[in-house]
């Protein structure tokens, strides 16, 4: 919702329905991608999320589990950073994401 709603009142349900398709917010040219890079058009054009895996280790007991390290960066233009609430947006998503983790 706070990616997709660039508006001061992001999280408003009336305003904004809670369903919510994955498939169109994560990939290569989406708003939550695993590559390290936005260009700098895309810089101030929406809120974005992006994926880095830093390092990893696969456990020595079961190679289906694996222990990563993930840096997450949040570019978010300056002029959604206010939102409806005494919360601004990038800070708004780096709580919405904790509490997702």
């Amino acid at each position: 919702m706070l990616l997709n709603n660039s508006d001061l009142d992001p999280l408003n349900k009336n305003k904004h329905p809670e369903t919510i398709d994955w498939k169109n917010f994560v990939g290569m040219d989406k708003l939550i991608r695993f590559i390290p890079l936005v260009s700098p058009e895309e810089q101030n054009t929406k809120s974005k999320i992006v994926l880095m895996f830093t390092d990893g280790t696969i456990s020595n007991n079961n190679s289906d589990n694996e222990n990563l390290e993930l840096e997450i960066h949040i570019f978010c233009p300056f002029v959604e950073w206010q939102i409806a609430g005494d919360t601004l947006r990038p800070f708004a998503i780096m709580n919405k994401i904790r509490q997702s983790i």
